[in-house]
């Protein structure tokens, strides 16, 4: 199974809260939940008493166990089904490396569903212009990625020079005909140009991309 296989997160049997997650318990009842620029105060008892439980190790029936005597089963079942809702909790434990960690919680799915479809996810890396590839294949296969062929990959990950290189419509053609996904990548600029992702049926292709770019590069030129 591969990221885009399943884009849903499953419903967590060992649930843990994100890492990227700033949680502090204000009360007795209260908890403030910091994830990214977003701030979310809860009012609730069940909350704070089960929170140090979602590490992870517990399933939700270890939780309720643990806590009989002093929250409903009821109760800490809607807890941990708002939270999971909320996008907040991920499976499993965490890896023996944070970074992946943090990266694989961020993305929602944590580093136990994470990993393997990452594994499972077969991605192709093709240049457009005058850049450089190696370096990135040789990345993402220290990362666990399946670098393989173009005719083969779940994902293309394009690394062009410019977004408008007229060459990159044969990359849209292979995305159209094939039914597969793929994204756009440029390193030539100061700042790092990553996506978006172009997915048949769900997203715009690089056409409409093509048009919104040049008509901005035409503002450009006028203002120039």
């Amino acid at each position: 199974m591969s990221f885009l296989d399943d884009r849903a997160v499953p419903e967590v049997e060992h649930p843990r809260l994100r890492s990227d997650l700033r949680i502090d318990v204000v009360s007795s009842s209260e908890v403030l939940l910091i994830d990214g620029s977003e701030r979310f105060l809860f009012d609730s008892q069940p909350l704070v008493r089960v929170l140090p439980l979602l590490d992870g190790s517990n399933t939700v029936p270890d939780i309720a166990a643990e806590l009989s005597n002093e929250l409903s089963l009821p109760n800490v079942l809607r807890t941990v089904s708002s939270l999971t809702k909320g996008g907040f909790l991920v499976e499993g434990p965490v890896s023996d490396d944070p970074r992946q960690t943090s990266w694989f919680d961020h993305l929602g799915v944590g580093p136990k569903i994470g990993i393997p479809r990452t594994a499972a996810t077969k991605v192709s890396v093709s240049a457009i212009g005058d850049v450089e590839v190696e370096s990135l294949e040789r990345d993402l296969r220290e990362l666990g990625m399946n670098v393989v062929d173009l005719d083969d990959a779940d994902l293309a990950v394009v690394v062009c020079d410019d977004y408008l290189n007229s060459a990159i419509e044969s990359f849209n053609r292979w995305s159209l005909e094939g039914d597969r996904p793929w994204v756009l990548v440029s390193p030539t600029r100061a700042e790092l140009w990553l996506g978006p992702m172009m997915v048949p049926g769900l997203t715009g292709c690089w056409r409409c991309l093509e048009q919104r770019l040049a008509g901005n590069r035409q503002m450009e030129r006028y203002i120039q």
